[in-house]
């Protein structure tokens, strides 16, 4: 082994070289055989390059063809997946899996089939007979009603009997305001409110804030407002009036009483503080139906979850934080 300047290479490069004396026709000679090692070391590096290009090539091209295989043969299982992740009771439509050519991916479509089939039906019976029955209640309860009030107007009954009356009559009026607030909701689920058109938030606001009035005069409430001009967005009236009317009502029933109530509404949100004590309960149920304070036995606990159901059917969203000892409630468009 010895190293060799070579004038093509311009450089010394590592040889391999034998070196032996021989005598021929009487005449001593030194024979010297060289060899480069460089090509050897060169083989190997483009031998070992080459074996590792093509694993790699081979490697992608196994990753590719096993995603593209399992793309093909998880595409049934992908699209039953995306269809029951899109699909809304509430839509007033059943939703049908196709038939697929992969045994176990047939079978689990037929299944969804029957079981949604099943539960779309209930649905549909319990809706019916959900707005069939609060048709049917709001009649007789408006025949007590009428009742009770000439039964007051009668000269025959005493103070005790009076009292027990007003009593019944009190009650029969919140059975009432409940049936019409469950009708309302069904309502609201079916999609009743159909007539939309561009509505401006702004005289909504001022209108239930006056109406309100002696509510937020009472509790002695100080009302800041920021609202900018022409905010307008496209809703059934009547829903509207609802949405801000049942927002505002609960900013002002769980306020103090000197409390605060701040408005702020700009082309993108309305959003609404206002001091108050804790919820003393998680927010997470902040919206279901009859989930109310204890302690405050004039509310149904109905009023935000008739909001949420609003916001579901237009696709606006909601936000709720209690930030600087405010209770907060977002409402983007």
């Amino acid at each position: 082994d010895t190293s060799i300047f070579d004038l093509t290479e311009n450089e010394l490069i590592p040889f391999r070289k034998l070196a032996c004396i021989s005598n021929i026709k009487n005449q001593n000679y030194e024979i010297t055989i060289c060899k480069k090692t460089l090509e050897t070391e060169d083989l190997y590096f483009g031998v070992i390059s080459s074996l590792a290009i093509v694993f790699i090539a081979l490697l992608i091209g196994f990753i590719l063809i096993n995603w593209w295989i399992s793309k093909q043969l998880w595409k049934p299982f992908n699209k039953t997946i995306n269809k029951l992740e899109n699909y809304k009771i509430s839509n007033s439509e059943n939703i049908k899996f196709d038939k697929e050519n992969i045994k176990e991916f047939n079978s689990l479509n037929n299944a969804l089939n029957n079981m949604t089939e099943i539960v779309y039906n209930d649905y549909v019976q319990q809706k019916e007979f959900t707005e069939n029955a609060s048709h049917e209640i709001q009649t007789p309860l408006s025949v007590i009603q009428s009742k009770i009030d000439l039964l007051i107007q009668s000269k025959q009954l005493g103070d005790h009997e009076m009292t027990i009356i007003a009593s019944i009559q009190q009650s029969v009026k919140r059975l009432s305001q409940l049936n019409k607030t469950l009708l309302l909701l069904v309502k609201i689920e079916n999609n009743l409110f159909n007539n939309i058109q561009p509505i401006v938030l702004n005289k909504i606001i001022e209108t239930s804030l006056l109406n309100l009035s002696d509510f937020t005069n009472n509790k002695n409430i100080n009302i800041t407002k920021n609202i900018s001009n022409e905010v307008t967005i496209i809703i059934n009236n009547s829903l509207c009036e609802i949405l801000i009317n049942n927002l505002l009502q609960n900013a002002i029933r769980y306020n103090f009483e000197n409390g605060k109530l701040e408005i702020i509404l700009n082309p993108y949100s309305l959003t609404i503080k206002n001091t108050g004590p804790k919820l003393k309960f998680p927010i997470e149920s902040l919206f279901y139906r009859f989930n109310k304070d204890q302690q405050n036995t004039d509310s149904f606990g109905l009023g935000l979850s008739i909001v949420k159901s609003i916001i579901d059917l237009y696709k606006f969203k909601i936000e709720y934080n209690f930030i600087n000892e405010k209770h907060e409630f977002k409402l983007t468009f």
